[in-house]
């Protein structure tokens, strides 16, 4: 984390995900921390993210990002 997201010395959630974004080189762009931002940052990057807003279990792909008011995450499969 310090290499690739250097913006605090504590992680959350939103942080995570950034920093799974910059590690895999997705998009470098994305956020550093606070879900809010990340959110926002989504929805005004059409080109880049796909925004469904009620997704069914079908819907969903492993590395789809999961947005929530306060929480984001990655979705890895069934399990």
């Amino acid at each position: 984390k310090p290499r690739l997201n250097p913006s605090v010395d504590w992680t959350d959630c939103g942080g995570y995900i950034a920093t799974i974004m910059y590690a895999t080189g997705v998009d470098p762009n994305y956020p550093k921390v606070w879900v809010p931002a990340q959110i926002d940052y989504v929805r005004s990057n059409p080109d880049k993210y796909l925004v469904l807003e009620n997704p069914t279990l079908g819907d969903l792909q492993p590395g789809d990002i999961l947005l929530t008011e306060g929480h984001t995450m990655m979705y890895t499969g069934k399990t």
